[in-house]
């Protein structure tokens, strides 16, 4: 007969693996191409970590879906629900992102279209806005999504650089980022990717 264990006993045999590391195995499955860096997918992780139970993620540009598994990680563990955008008219396709996230018992809904015009009207609490970081796409993107946001949720830019000037290619990112978040409280930055969060009032 089985010795029962006690309340609080630790059991034998592996430690737990540490949740980021898990998540970052997983996205390690799939191609890197135009991914987050590590740096940055850890990141992100861990700010999607905060959310509460029911919350929503969305993110803007999936491409082969590597960051898609890190953010669906994230909310496996606390209750959110993921949704990734994107036109997938760059290599990857929308069968190959679900296809991963089911392999690895992930949740998600990933959509298809062009993130400025796709029918979307839910509030969201978590927005990563990577699709084109062109002046076209960040004027729209910013214009549609940031209003969405509920109030405390966060926003990611990614390829944010606040040195640059209008003669880089990402200077929309640094200049629609700026201008539209203006009174936001700036939650962390490290190279390429800027978090802010949405005034409570």
């Amino acid at each position: 007969m089985a010795k029962p264990s006690l309340p609080g006993a630790k059991r034998r045999g592996r430690p737990p693996q540490n949740p980021w590391v898990t998540a970052l195995s997983l996205a390690q499955t799939v191609s890197d191409q135009y991914a987050l860096t590590e740096a940055e997918q850890s990141l992100a992780f861990k700010t999607a970590l905060v959310l509460r139970r029911g919350a929503i993620i969305v993110e803007l540009g999936v491409m082969y879906g590597r960051t898609a598994i890190i953010l669906a990680s994230a909310a496996k563990l606390t209750g959110a629900h993921y949704h990734g955008i994107d036109n997938f008219k760059m290599g990857s396709s929308l069968a190959e992102v679900e296809a991963n996230l089911t392999k690895l018992d992930l949740q998600g809904q990933i959509h298809r279209g062009d993130t400025y015009t796709i029918r979307w009207s839910k509030p969201i609490d978590y927005l990563l806005i990577d699709a084109g970081h062109d002046e076209m796409n960040m004027r729209q993107d910013t214009a549609r999504w940031l209003p969405l946001i509920n109030p405390g949720g966060l926003v990611l830019f990614h390829a944010y650089n606040p040195d640059i000037d209008f003669t880089d290619p990402h200077f929309p990112v640094k200049r629609y980022a700026d201008e539209r978040t203006l009174g936001w409280t700036q939650i962390a930055y490290i190279p390429n990717l800027l978090i802010k969060q949405k005034p409570l009032t």
